[in-house]
């Protein structure tokens, strides 16, 4: 059956911009123009890399690779079966669109397994990632001559006992997730009682989180680190409802303080430091930077290819 004239050009159009060399170029920078924005902050990360429109552009690279590849293949068959330099520039050829397929299978597996997950953890604690435990022993805030925070480093032991460190912008790599750290705070343990009625309860309550006193969340108490004294004896307490704070105090451990006429009493009975981590899941790593490594050794080989540099001074 033959096929209308017209519809034969769109199929020969359509098959040339499948497997063009232009498209597939293109594709690679605006893949790697948008994966160079993704690694600015871990925010624009997880937006980025675990989109579906990343992912199609993956897609698009992958088949405009697999078409050049499958098309190109009797040149490229023959060209790998000849003598001297042919040979050798032949499997260069190849070999870059081998390892543009691979960045782009690497990349898009990456893409579609990317997974986060946030969590606050207090020293002490531990935290699975991939099946393995691991506790965070102590946070260590790191400041300038004037006070002011300049880093804080968590100490995480894993499986074996080995201690790693987890700075800002520094992750920890753990298979094939990475350990972020975004942040860190107190978390206090208190001791609320209504001594009229004979009742207590034990809370804990991380800084600046409200902890509400009435059913409706209509009041509530809210601590903070003190901005001079001992940040793990004494706190700052504020008794607020809404926005607004009806009393501020500060509170010192094991000292009760009586919040006006609610008949409570709140003890702080300790604090620990916690760390804010996040889990980033991007499998695939290794295979994409042998990948890369790949593309950089057959880019190389068609650059030191005498017949290459013949060409070119022809050229001038």
């Amino acid at each position: 059956m033959k096929l209308p004239r017209r519809f034969e050009a769109f199929l020969r159009a359509a098959r040339g911009a499948a497997s063009s060399m232009e498209a597939g170029l293109g594709l690679f920078a605006i893949i790697a123009c948008v994966a160079v924005v993704g690694s600015f902050s871990p925010l624009l990360s997880d937006a980025i890399y675990g989109s579906w429109p990343f992912a199609a552009l993956l897609i698009a690279l992958t088949a405009n690779t697999l078409a050049c590849v499958i098309i190109r293949r009797p040149g490229l068959s023959r060209a790998i079966g000849a003598a001297g330099t042919a040979r050798l520039r032949a499997l260069c050829v190849f070999a870059i669109h081998l390892s543009v397929l691979a960045v782009a299978a690497a990349g898009l597996w990456a893409s579609l397994e990317f997974t986060t997950e946030r969590i606050d953890v207090a020293e002490g604690e531990a935290f699975q990632v991939e099946g393995r435990s691991f506790k965070l022993d102590s946070i260590e805030v790191e400041r300038y001559a004037d006070g002011s925070v300049s880093d804080w480093v968590g100490r995480l032991s894993g499986p074996s006992g080995k201690v790693g460190a987890v700075r800002v912008n520094h992750p920890l790599r753990a298979g094939d997730t990475d350990i972020l750290q975004t942040g860190y705070g107190q978390r206090y343990s208190l001791l609320l009682a209504l001594p009229k009625e004979g009742v207590e309860r034990k809370v804990e309550i991380d800084e600046n989180a409200l902890l509400p006193l009435a059913e409706d969340g209509s009041i509530g108490i809210v601590l903070k680190r003190p901005e001079t004294g001992d940040d793990s004896r004494s706190a700052e307490l504020a008794l607020v409802s809404g926005s607004e704070a009806l009393l501020k105090a500060r509170v010192s451990e094991g000292m009760p303080f009586a919040l006006d006429d609610t008949g409570i009493e709140i003890t702080l009975t300790g604090s620990r430091a916690y760390g804010s981590f996040i889990l980033r899941r991007t499998p695939g790593i290794a295979f994409l930077w042998t990948a890369f490594a790949l593309l950089a050794i057959a880019s190389s080989g068609l650059l030191i290819d005498p017949a290459s540099r013949d060409k070119g001074k022809r050229t001038k």
